[in-house]
């Protein structure tokens, strides 16, 4: 997990919901919103939906699974995200792809 600095409180998480600009890729879609002008950090924010992932134990892992490929992509590129909102909404697909090609997908969402 995130420290509480680095995840989205519900406040953010309406506004990068609402304003943020929408992403799709095969795993997930993505809501982000730049530099809110309070924020000093990138935030995040995991979505993992009960129609998708039926028990509470495969969505808290695939919670889990999410936030720590969000910090190793964020190690791997060696730099600091821009200030803003990231907001992942897990597809079913998530659940059936590797760890690393998880990881590859949210590089390449943190590059665009």
């Amino acid at each position: 997990m995130f420290t509480r600095k680095q995840r989205v409180n519900r406040k953010l998480f309406i506004e990068g919901f609402k304003n943020g600009k929408k992403f799709s890729s095969p795993l997930f879609n993505v809501a982000l919103r730049n530099s809110s002008s309070d924020l000093q950090t990138a935030k995040f924010s995991v979505v993992v939906s009960k129609k998708n992932f039926k028990t509470a134990v495969l969505r808290n892992f695939q919670k889990r699974r999410t936030y720590h490929a969000i910090r190793e992509a964020i190690n791997a590129e060696k730099r600091d995200l821009p200030p803003g909102i990231y907001i992942f909404f897990l597809k079913k697909d998530a659940m059936k792809v590797s760890f690393e090609n998880l990881k590859a997908e949210i590089g390449k969402i943190f590059n665009h």
